[in-house]
């Protein structure tokens, strides 16, 4: 942001007052000068480090009548403190300009001048700025990452920034305040002591790795079952007690697989087979970046969640239900292919509809549909469809030459009746949006008791969702289970609006946390997105602020 946009600064020269000491005057000036080489090229270097936060800097000196904000005497240790808070929540620690403070308080040791005591004043000011920056909302722009991107992003303080910073500054425990700014529940706090367990983990040397093999089962005996006792001893799935032969793959080793598997989105069955074997052996560096990521994520939405509200981590295959940060509903979804991605965004759910019929959207009809039917007409009526007009009027499906059918030019709509086949299932839940995706239940019912579930063409497929119906609705007496089932079985279609609309958070995290028991669970990168966000989070460093007085 420009310096010059900010309308409520005004830099003006000081004139020396009565009463202020030389040298302070001299720190003063020497801050202004600063301030006012920001307002003319929007940008200053101090020891090679660039101030990103100018215009905020500006503020803050500005309304301090430019005296210097910092206690030197502890002002480094107190930074130290704030970065070492900052990397426990994933944040790199070489974002932050400790060591040019450094440099300059080195100077400062040997020969106090009022150039190098405004140099450090206002390099203390930007790792202030910086770090409270990323923890409110994230080091990574979330819109760079995800196209279709819709939360708030916004700087809404109750009080003015520069006040704020000016109280943080002065609090006898920065990274304390600062960390207090920022309540953000307890998966988050949960994420942060993983990633400190994780971290030790890894300087501890990690978990051996298992050697390549055939399929590993009970019954198995060899080198191999060894090294996967050993492994599965470091992260604490099987206990440390020593085992009459450790080379034996028993009945006690097989549930520490199953154990292992449940929590890395696996299929449960307790052989170590080819899949198994390969998550065993992801290195825990690896699973260190998940639970950044996850710190991540979460910072650029847990600051502004509502008090209930729908959760679908598309990552981890689930849907919640999520009110006062406990979670009232928890059950498996199916979420789009790789090659249809169920998008990353905010909706409010309007209304569900019980008997839902289904309109073949664009792609669906593109990509499915129209290649069925070439070769297999009978297809409509094996799975209830009507023929349109645009008009919605009937069409005799039987006089259509459907190998002469385009996407393109369509001129047909394609509504699939209320039943047994209906790909939506008995009840559907709207949150109107622009990518044509919601909650819906699924005859594809056999599909949930896969670990890996992206089958569907972008919408979330739900396994329990008369549940989900019952919740919403909220109302015993007229939306009870028993009357949500009569509904259903009147097989007419029966749309039903929420008392208020629901927000609906569509996110993807790796890594994540079962709501019941708090064990970290680690998820396949379905849409291969880790690594660019990764990358992103140990790249370059920017502030981008909407401010607002």
């Amino acid at each position: 942001m420009s310096f010059r946009s900010i309308g409520f600064v005004c830099v003006f020269a000081l004139a020396a007052q009565p009463g202020v000491a030389a040298e302070d005057e001299a720190v003063r000036r020497a801050l202004q000068e600063r301030v006012e080489h920001m307002m003319f090229v929007d940008t200053l270097e101090i020891e090679g480090e660039p101030l990103l936060a100018g215009a905020l800097i500006a503020q803050v000196y500005g309304e301090r009548d430019y005296r210097p904000a910092w206690r030197r005497a502890d002002a480094l240790a107190q930074l130290r403190g704030l970065v070492a808070l900052a990397q426990s929540e994933g944040l790199p620690a070489a974002d932050y300009p400790l060591t040019n403070l450094q440099t300059v308080q080195d100077r400062l040791a040997r020969s106090e001048s009022p150039a190098d005591i405004a140099s450090f004043d206002l390099l203390a000011t930007e790792l202030l700025i910086r770090v409270a920056y990323h923890m409110r909302f994230g080091k990574v722009d979330p819109a760079t990452q995800n196209p279709a991107w819709n939360f708030k992003r916004e700087l809404r303080p109750s009080r003015d920034p520069a006040e704020t910073l000016e109280q943080l500054a002065a609090e006898p425990n920065v990274a304390e305040a600062v960390a207090r700014m920022f309540p953000r529940g307890w998966l988050y706090e949960r994420a942060k002591e993983t990633l400190s367990q994780y971290r030790a983990l890894l300087a501890a040397g990690g978990w051996p790795a298992i050697s390549d093999g055939p399929v590993l089962n009970i019954g198995d005996r060899g080198p191999r079952v060894a090294e996967l006792r050993a492994r599965l001893r470091v992260t604490g799935e099987l206990a440390r007690t020593n085992a009459p032969d450790p080379q034996l793959f028993d009945e006690a080793l097989s549930t520490a697989v199953v154990e292992f598997q449940r929590r890395h989105g696996l299929d449960a069955d307790g052989a170590v087979g080819k899949q198994t074997l390969a998550t065993m052996n992801v290195n825990v560096g690896h699973r260190v970046g998940q639970l950044r990521l996850t710190l991540e994520r979460g910072r650029w939405v847990m600051d502004e969640l509502d008090q209930r509200f729908v959760l679908v981590n598309i990552a981890g295959f689930y849907a919640a239900l999520v009110e006062n940060r406990k979670y009232l509903w928890y059950t498996p979804v199916q979420v789009g292919t790789p090659f249809r991605k169920t998008p990353v965004f905010r909706g409010e759910m309007e209304y569900l509809v019980f008997n839902p019929t289904w309109v073949v959207p664009p792609g669906i009809l593109r990509k499915d549909i129209l290649p069925r039917l070439a070769k297999d007409p009978g297809y409509l009526q094996e799975k209830n469809f009507r023929v349109l007009d645009r008009s919605w009027n009937p069409v005799d499906a039987s006089a259509i030459d459907w190998t002469t059918m385009s996407s393109r030019a369509f001129p047909y709509i394609l509504e699939q009746g209320p039943g047994p086949t209906n790909a939506l299932g008995r009840v559907k839940f709207i949150f109107p949006n622009s990518h044509f995706v919601f909650l819906h239940d699924t005859p594809s019912q056999a599909l949930f008791e896969r670990a890996s579930r992206s089958f569907s063409s972008g919408c979330i497929r739900v396994k329990d969702p008369l549940e989900l119906a019952r919740l919403l609705l909220d109302d015993e007496d007229a939306w009870s289970a028993e009357q949500i089932q009569a509904t259903l079985d009147a097989a007419s279609t029966r749309t039903v609006h929420l008392r208020e609309p629901l927000p609906v958070l569509l996110l993807y995290w790796t890594a994540d946390f079962h709501p019941e028991t708090g064990e970290v669970h680690f998820y396949d990168d379905i849409y291969s997105r880790d690594a660019e966000l990764l990358n992103a989070l140990d790249g370059d460093v920017s502030i981008k602020l909407a401010l607002s007085n």
